[in-house]
C-alpha cells in the first residue's frame, strides 16, 4: 500500500505537469481585441470588438499560423485595423491588418516588425471579413467597446447639446475629456497636440528610469496642470516621442466620457458606471472608498477616489508590460 500510493499520486500529477509545460511552450489565445488602426508601430487600444469565444479565437489562430511571409521589404498604405492578441501565459502580440472590402484578400503585419508583410489565405480572409463586418460597419458611438464597458448606460440624449449625443461619448470609457476633446492613455504626443488642448503646463520634468528591469533607461515625462497631472513614457531607444501612461484629475475642467467630474456625487458615479466595483483595499465605507474598472486586454484602468460621497480624484492609466 505504501508503494501504491506514491505511484497513484505520480499518475495523477503527470497530466497536470504536462498540461502546464505545454501551456508554457505553446500558450493558447485567450482574447483578441480589434480596433481601427491609427498608424504603424502601435495598436489602437480603442477596440470596437473583443472576442473570447472559441470559434473566433480559432479563426485568429489560423490567421496567424497560416499567413505566408511575402519576400522583400514592403511599402504599404495605412492599415485598416489593429488586433491585440492575449495568450494564456500573459504575453500579448499586436498586429496590423489589411482587409479587402469584399473579403477576398487579407494581409497582416506585426507591429514590432513593420517591414515584413504576411498574406492570409483567401478562405481565411473571407471568414475574417464575415466576422468583423458587423462590428466595423457600426457608427463609432454604437460599437461595442472594451471589455467591461456598457454603452447602454449612457444617456440617449444630452439636453445641453440640443438633444444630440456629444461626439466625445464615442471615444470609449477609458478617456478623459478636456473641453470637448477626449484624451486616452496610450496616445502619443506627436499624434495629439496636448498644448492645444490643455495649454502650456505649469511644470514639467523628464527622468530616466533606473533599476526598472526591462524599462531601465526609458524616459518618464511628468507634466503638471491646474488640477491635472500627466505621466508620459518613452522607451530607452527613443526619448523624443512619448505616449500617455497616466492621467490624474483632481480639479475642475475635466470629466469622463460619461460626464463624471471631480465633485460628482457617488450616486451619479454609480448611475453612470454600473460596472464599477469598490476597490478591495480594506476600506468598507462606500462614501469614502475607491471605485475601479479595467480592460485587461489593453491593460487600461479607470479609478475614482470618493471622499464624503463625492468624487475627489479621477485616475486613468495603463500598465507597462
Amino acid at each position: 500500500m505504501r508503494k501504491t500510493l506514491p505511484l497513484l499520486l505520480l499518475l495523477v500529477l503527470i497530466p497536470f505537469a504536462y498540461h502546464g509545460f505545454k501551456e508554457l511552450i505553446h500558450p493558447t489565445m485567450t482574447k483578441v481585441g480589434v480596433s481601427r488602426s491609427t498608424g504603424f508601430g502601435q495598436v489602437n487600444p480603442d477596440f470596437f470588438a473583443v472576442f473570447e469565444d472559441r470559434p473566433a479565437l480559432n479563426l485568429f489562430r489560423r490567421v496567424v499560423s497560416r499567413a505566408i511571409k511575402l519576400p522583400g521589404i514592403v511599402d504599404v498604405a495605412h492599415p485598416d485595423y489593429d488586433a491585440e492578441i492575449r495568450y494564456s501565459n500573459g504575453r500579448t502580440t499586436g498586429l496590423h491588418l489589411w482587409l479587402h472590402p469584399k473579403g477576398t484578400a487579407a494581409s497582416i503585419m506585426y507591429v514590432d516588425d513593420t517591414h515584413t508583410m504576411y498574406r492570409v489565405p483567401e478562405d481565411i480572409a473571407g471568414e475574417l471579413f464575415k466576422r468583423l463586418q458587423p462590428y466595423a460597419e457600426q457608427p463609432a458611438n454604437e460599437r461595442s467597446g472594451p471589455v467591461g464597458e456598457e454603452p447602454s448606460a449612457l444617456p440617449s440624449e444630452d439636453p445641453d447639446a440640443g438633444g444630440s449625443v456629444p461626439e466625445y461619448r464615442g471615444a470609449g470609457v477609458f478617456s478623459l475629456v478636456a473641453g470637448d476633446t477626449p484624451i486616452a492613455p496610450g496616445a502619443w504626443d506627436h499624434e495629439i497636440d496636448l498644448e492645444a488642448i490643455l495649454g502650456p503646463p505649469v511644470g514639467q520634468d523628464v527622468e530616466v528610469l533606473e533599476n526598472a528591469d526591462t524599462h531601465t533607461g526609458s524616459f518618464v515625462k511628468k507634466m503638471e496642470y491646474d488640477g491635472l497631472r500627466l505621466e508620459l513614457f518613452s522607451p530607452k531607444q527613443n526619448g523624443e516621442t512619448f505616449h500617455i501612461l497616466s492621467m490624474k484629475a483632481s480639479g475642475e475642467g475635466y470629466r469622463t466620457t460619461r460626464d463624471i467630474a471631480v465633485g460628482s456625487t457617488l450616486d451619479d458615479l454609480l448611475l453612470a458606471y454600473p460596472e464599477v466595483r469598490m476597490a478591495p483595499d480594506g476600506r468598507t465605507d462606500p462614501a469614502n472608498a475607491a471605485y475601479e474598472m479595467s480592460d485587461e486586454l489593453s491593460e487600461r484602468f479607470l479609478r475614482f477616489e470618493v471622499a464624503d460621497g463625492r468624487v475627489a480624484e479621477i485616475h486613468l492609466y495603463r500598465v507597462l508590460p
